[in-house]
Order: C-alpha cells, then sequence, then structure tokens
C-alpha cells in the first residue's frame, strides 16, 4: 500500500491555562463533515516542519511556533551537516479508505504542537472548510475524528500537568 507523509498541527491559541484548540472541518472522502487539527501532505522535498507550518497558514490564515517537545538540553545541531528539527508529538500510521480519485494509501503523520503567533480569533478558514477553536470542554460533544480527539485532551492534559 503506497504511503504518504503527512504533517498534522495541534495548534493552542495560548500557553497558559485554559488553552483552546483550532480544528477545521473535512471536506471530502470518509472523514467528511468531522473535524481534525489543520495538516496536509508534505510536499517533496520539504520537511515535515516545514510542510506543518504551511499547512496551519493555508487552511486557517494562522501563523504558527512549532514546540520542540524534546527534553531540555538536546543539542539543536548534532553533527557536522546534522539539523534536529523541532520534536513532534509522536508520529502514526494512518490507514486511508480509497475513493474514485485516490486509491487507499497510508498516511505517516508526524504529529507537532504549535502556539499561535496571531490573536487566537484571527481564523481565515479555506473555502468550504470552517475553522474552530475548541476548549478542552469541548472535544467530547464536536463531531471530532476519534484520534483527534485522544491527541488534544492528551496533549492538553500534559499542558495542565507540565505547565
Amino acid at each position: 500500500m503506497p504511503l504518504h507523509m503527512t504533517a498534522t498541527v495541534f495548534v493552542l491559541d495560548r500557553l497558559e491555562r485554559p488553552s483552546r484548540m483550532l480544528f477545521v472541518r473535512h471536506a471530502k472522502g470518509h472523514l467528511a463533515g468531522l473535524w481534525l487539527p489543520p495538516g496536509g501532505h508534505v510536499e517533496p522535498g520539504e520537511r515535515p516542519d516545514a510542510a506543518a507550518v504551511r499547512e496551519v497558514r493555508e487552511e486557517t490564515g494562522i501563523a504558527v511556533r512549532l514546540l520542540d517537545l524534546a527534553p531540555s538540553g538536546y543539542p539543536l545541531r548534532p553533527g557536522e551537516g546534522v539539523e534536529r528539527m523541532p520534536q513532534p508529538h509522536h508520529i502514526q500510521v494512518e490507514d486511508i479508505a480509497g475513493t474514485p480519485a485516490e486509491p487507499a494509501h497510508q498516511h505517516l503523520d508526524v504529529l507537532f504542537v504549535a502556539v499561535a503567533d496571531a490573536p487566537p480569533d484571527a481564523v481565515v478558514a479555506e473555502a468550504g472548510r470552517p475553522a474552530r477553536w475548541l476548549a478542552e470542554g469541548d472535544l467530547e460533544d464536536w463531531p471530532l475524528v476519534p484520534d483527534a480527539r485522544l491527541w488534544a485532551r492528551t496533549i492538553l492534559g500534559e499542558l495542565r500537568r507540565n505547565g
């Protein structure tokens, strides 16, 4: 099965609690109508961290700063010709159902956490794809993609515990 690299970004409106997260409504395929964090395919020659920032900007109009989740003290340049990108929250493999336009495939999805650089209400979603900030209490009742709900709760819980 073909494997495509993607980047997903759990965008926080601020690092101070209570934080909200940004979600966009999916417009096509088996996820149509469900909400998930901004993200998309990594283009040929593009790094996953650059794709993450680009996808958030394209889908919501918001500039973000990726959080580096590596333990403190990790070197930014571990060696000659080696540069470490911001540590993602995690990486997962997702099965993507086929459609008439695209055969079934998998996503190797690099999931980042970011904070918005702009005022949180300045969301300009792509045509047909509304965007919305959700508070932690909204996560259970909103039609989210199930793994997005799980990771959003996990990330907000980590932020609550770690400050």
